[in-house]
């Protein structure tokens, strides 16, 4: 399975994470996370690139 989120500690800015992860069963029996800064699309890939986030950051916490 891989998931993708977003996440910050401590007031830090966004950053992108993906996780892939291996079941056996129901549990989860290895797990690997990877943490990234976002990044600008290539030009070529002009044609392709949202113009905004799907999904923007949530709101700081209070």
């Amino acid at each position: 399975m891989v998931v993708e989120n977003l996440i910050s500690y401590d007031g830090a800015p966004w950053m992108y994470t993906v996780s892939l992860m291996e079941f056996r069963g129901d549990r989860v029996a290895h797990e690997r996370i990877y943490i990234m800064d976002g990044w600008d699309a290539a030009e070529w890939r002009t044609a392709w690139r949202a113009d905004a986030l799907v999904d923007p950051p949530p709101p700081p916490l209070a």
